[in-house]
């Protein structure tokens, strides 16, 4: 098991987790026209980060040329979230694990150069040879959370850094699924508002974090993911694989949980965007795993406030989860999300009081 002991975040509701959940639990949005058309001559809607913040990170000069548009403002939106973290003077090396977009049209844009110019600009000192990224939307960074708990159980160290960066504020990326008819229009009923975001979450081992100042600790399961093997994603194939992870999830829950009014699921924080495909398959899951889910189990769906946030869903869901669990005293919280390309996953938390 691991604990996160410190995060960083940037949204369209700001940059402070305690202020973001005030403004979550409110109903709070800031979505917004932009000067961006569809192809029905609307403007497109998104919940954007302030483009004040944005302009407040400077590029050197040796960064011209090397990162594209889209990069940038991905660059940009990760130095903000990582210039929030508290414990960001750490006197020893440690590894990133950065998630960001789906490859819609541009290709694998978190990479070698965007980890290296990155690198730059966060005050961390990195490990480049432990770390890694990944290119994959919203379960991109369950795998980046997977291949930290990977390295700390290896025994290399006892912290790891992990991060998401996404948006889809970008021509390209809002033509394509504007072509697929993925926007949520003023008159459509099926489709999402786009976001973007960033969040970096510090890990250590339970055992490393006992020395901390911490009254409790959000306990972090392994995440578990199932991946498609067809070209073809239906909606059948994805009820199945998201009913396993989950599973996998409520039976963690179950071993590691003393009493039983303490087994069953209340609470599940879902990356469903507002299009109707995920939801029915959430539905579909939950049904399929009724006997260890609460009758009157609640379902949060951040995307309602903050956009869809792409790879930036998970770490933002486990900042967001880790205040409601401290704050209405939740002992279980499972995560739950699918990502574009049809890999399902879900991750449990866990409260712990501190021995």
């Amino acid at each position: 098991m691991v604990t996160i002991t410190d995060l960083g975040i940037i949204t369209s509701l700001g940059d402070d987790i305690g202020k973001i959940n005030a403004a979550v639990n409110a109903g709070i949005n800031r979505f917004s026209e932009t000067d961006i058309y569809g192809s029905d001559d609307d403007p497109v809607r998104l919940s954007c980060v302030p483009e004040a913040a944005l302009e407040s990170v400077v590029f050197n000069r040796g960064l011209r040329g090397r990162l594209s548009f889209y990069q940038k403002r991905l660059l940009r939106l990760a130095i903000l979230a990582a210039r929030k973290m508290a414990s960001n003077r750490m006197s020893k090396t440690i590894p990133l694990f950065l998630a960001g977009p789906e490859n819609y049209c541009h290709g694998d844009v978190i990479n070698s150069v965007f980890l290296e110019s990155l690198m730059q600009y966060i005050p961390f000192d990195i490990n480049s040879t432990d770390s890694c990224f990944i290119n994959g939307g919203r379960t991109g960074s369950m795998v980046a959370i997977q291949s930290a708990l990977a390295y700390l159980q290896s025994g290399k160290g006892d912290t790891a850094l992990v991060g998401a960066v996404d948006s889809f504020y970008d021509d390209e990326v809002l033509g394509f699924l504007d072509e697929h008819h993925r926007l949520l229009k003023m008159d459509g009923s099926d489709g999402f508002i786009p976001g973007e975001g960033a969040v970096f979450l510090l890990l250590k081992s339970v055992d490393a974090a006992r020395g901390s100042k911490l009254k409790s600790f959000i306990s972090m399961q392994c995440p578990a993911l199932h991946y498609q093997q067809k070209n073809t994603i239906s909606s059948h194939a994805l009820s199945a694989d998201l009913s396993r992870v989950i599973a996998s999830c409520l039976d963690n829950i179950d071993m590691h949980t003393k009493t039983n009014d303490q087994k069953k699921i209340k609470h599940i924080i879902s990356g469903e965007n507002g299009e109707m495909q995920p939801a029915k398959v959430l539905n579909v899951a939950i049904t399929r795993n009724q006997k260890s889910i609460d009758k009157n189990y609640l379902i949060h769906r951040p995307a309602q406030y903050l956009g869809d946030l792409g790879a930036a869903f998970v770490p933002a869901a486990i900042a967001l989860a880790g205040i409601k669990m401290r704050m209405q005293y939740i002992p279980n919280i499972v995560i739950c999300c699918i990502s574009d390309s049809g890999v399902c996953g879900a991750l449990s938390m866990r409260l712990l009081a501190k021995d």
